[in-house]
């Protein structure tokens, strides 16, 4: 008996993926597709796109940059790319991999993983800037030390992106006062000598 073909279908098609519902729903049905083996069966129609290139973009339109600290990371991004990491470390044994990589989780390129996690350690700002919640109150100040310690314990991805506290700042969405208030702290902590200087000679 002759097998039937079924046909490929476009992944993203008709779909607005700077829409955070329409992005969070599209990264649901991936993770649960990835889950139940979707990607590995014969007999459903299967995506155009690689399932790697699949995450890859999903994971691109999850980040914010810059990124806002009134409202912080999208539903995506924070449940989305750890989920993912797990799922694949759980359920990606199997799947065909692309040149370089020997194992599901090692799919995305460092640019992206550098980005992600600038990302995850600017977390500690959401909400600044928004009612209540200000740099110039003491008791919100600890959220810079938080910052500067996530940023140390990703120490590869501040070198790879060569930050500075001007670049920092630029990838950072904030009312003026909370950034000025930032960059005063940030030169205390550290002890930096110019916002021009990589972070990485400080941390």
């Amino acid at each position: 008996m002759i097998a039937t073909l079924l046909p490929n279908y476009d992944y993203f098609a008709d779909l607005d993926l700077r829409d955070p519902a329409v992005l969070a729903a599209r990264f649901d049905d991936f993770l649960d597709a990835l889950e139940n083996g979707d990607f590995l069966r014969q007999d459903l129609p299967q995506p155009q796109q690689p399932w790697h290139e699949i995450a890859q973009t999903l994971v691109q339109h999850s980040l914010s940059d810059p990124f806002d600290t009134v409202n912080g990371s999208s539903e995506a991004f924070y449940h989305g790319w750890p989920t993912l990491l797990a799922c694949l470390a759980a359920h990606g044994e199997g799947l065909p991999l692309p040149l370089g990589a020997t194992e599901a989780t090692d799919v995305f390129p460092s640019a992206l993983r550098h980005r992600v996690a600038l990302q995850s350690c600017f977390e500690w700002l959401t909400g600044i800037g928004s009612a209540g919640l200000s740099l110039h109150d003491s008791d919100q100040q600890g959220r810079v030390t938080a910052l500067i310690d996530a940023l140390r314990d990703h120490r590869d991805s501040v070198a790879a992106c060569a930050l500075t506290l001007d670049g920092l700042l630029a990838r950072l969405q904030l009312p003026p006062s909370e950034a000025q208030q930032l960059a005063i702290l940030f030169t205390q902590h550290l002890g930096l000598t110019a916002a021009t200087r990589p972070l990485i000679h400080f941390l």
